[in-house]
């Protein structure tokens, strides 16, 4: 009931930039320039989702402890926080843009296109800040419809601008960023709708001091923050030395296809991972230990099963597809055999995302966060330079570090589940903590 709605709705909020990278096939560079943009504008989007973990612990484990109250006070703390992280995002974005593309080696050829997409695409940061708090509140009361229609109904109208702008008004790049922004405002225009109309909030009366939630959400907060920014720095590098590997743009450009491709297999596995953090909460917030365990460990092993399959699909099915919107054979092929390469990614973030996303929800997140970082740094980063540029195997090589990265990852979340130290980690209010009468 939580996965498909989840899925979708992921899918949807990531298939703006998918949409625009296949429309923009007809443009001279559009589409590696616009690929180049969202692979640095998605690790932003991955850092205000990390950071929102603890917001999101808290809330759920309260909800299992039947204390809604203060699920409430932690959706507003959240709003504050990831709201001005969103607006800082996007002045960096809107004013940094052409230096941190110059600064990781994109392609000259792709430049410009990828500056004027991301600087205006810069300012849909701040609404995605909101509709991942808005959602996730939607989503912990067991309202996962309504964040699943709005974000349909954001995509919709991004299509149909998408076709007006690119094929009436031949706006290329720029018309195409436009209606990006315009999907999904409409998108956090309607979340917030649905949380005032489908959960009454203030008539739960439990409160405590703002101070003891904020030191909860710290407590997860920081470290999964830690590991969003190693990560986005990690991934910046490695986009950095794929442009090094060649000055025509071939190996960013593959990079960029497969990243779009991708995103529909990394959507299921973070669904399931989003999915199984929502009973993470809820149970531990009612002491039931080993339902979550047990629980966790079954969506681990349907996270791999489904990445495998759906990758497989992709990687057998890409000439027959990719051939649909692009005839150049070299691109088609490069883009295939990464696709065959990911399928070993896929084996480590099935259920790298699933057993990452349930420690953070049950506040065991610190170990695993600087871990998480560490093993990322290394695998990814070195892989990449050692496979990718000193053997020589351009974009394969960064591929198959990738998927080292993440299956190395993945094998010590595992075992960090296994020790079951998170039960003693829970964020939930204690009773001896003072419970405060308050008026919001």
């Amino acid at each position: 009931m939580l996965f498909f709605p989840i899925f979708i709705e992921t899918l949807l909020l990531m298939l703006s930039g998918i949409v625009d990278t296949l429309m923009l096939s007809s443009v001279p560079n559009g589409a590696g320039a616009v690929g180049t943009a969202n692979t640095y504008i998605y690790m932003f989007f991955m850092l205000l989702t990390v950071i929102s973990g603890g917001m999101m612990a808290v809330m759920t484990q309260n909800i299992g402890a039947k204390k809604p109250g203060v699920a409430y006070q932690a959706r507003q703390l959240a709003i504050l926080c990831n709201g001005i992280i969103g607006i800082l995002i996007s002045i960096i974005l809107i004013f940094f843009s052409e230096p941190i593309l110059i600064a990781l080696h994109t392609a000259p050829s792709l430049l410009g296109l990828a500056s004027t997409y991301m600087r205006i695409v810069a300012i849909a940061s701040f609404f995605d800040a909101l509709i991942v708090i808005f959602g996730a509140y939607l989503r912990a009361f067991k309202h996962a419809r309504q964040p699943f229609v709005a974000a349909i109904i954001g995509n919709v109208v991004n299509i149909a601008l998408n076709s007006l702008f690119l094929f009436a008004f031949h706006w290329g790049v720029a018309g195409v960023a436009v209606s990006t922004v315009i999907g999904k405002l409409i998108t956090l225009i309607l979340v917030i709708y649905f949380n005032y109309h489908s959960i009454k909030s203030k008539d739960y009366k439990e409160r405590v001091k703002r101070r003891t939630i904020l030191k909860q959400v710290i407590k997860i907060g920081i470290p999964a923050a830690i590991e969003g920014i190693s990560y986005s720095v990690a991934m910046s590098i490695v986009m950095g030395f794929i442009n090094q590997m060649d000055p025509g743009g071939f190996n960013v450009t593959v990079k960029a296809y497969v990243s779009q491709i991708t995103n529909f297999s990394f959507c299921a596995a973070l669904a399931l991972g989003q999915a199984n953090s929502y009973f993470v909460g809820w149970r531990i917030g009612a002491k039931e230990y080993d339902e979550c365990y047990h629980g966790t460990n079954k969506v681990a092993l349907i996270g791999i099963l489904i990445g495998i399959g759906v990758e497989l699909l992709f990687a057998l099915l890409g000439r027959v597809v990719l051939g649909a919107f692009n005839t150049d054979t070299l691109l088609i092929n490069g883009i295939v055999w990464c696709l065959f390469i990911d399928i070993g990614l896929e084996i480590g973030r099935g259920s790298n995302l699933v057993y990452n996303t349930a420690l953070k929800t049950s506040g065991y997140a610190l170990i695993p966060s600087i871990f998480s970082a560490v093993i990322n740094m290394a695998v990814a980063v070195t892989g990449t330079y050692i496979f990718g540029i000193l053997l020589g195997w351009g974009v394969y090589g960064a591929m198959f570090a990738l998927a080292l990265d993440e299956c190395a990852r993945a094998i010590f979340l595992y075992l960090v589940w296994r020790s079951r130290k998170w039960q003693n980690a829970k964020v939930v209010v204690n009773e001896s903590q003072e419970m405060i009468k308050e008026s919001v």
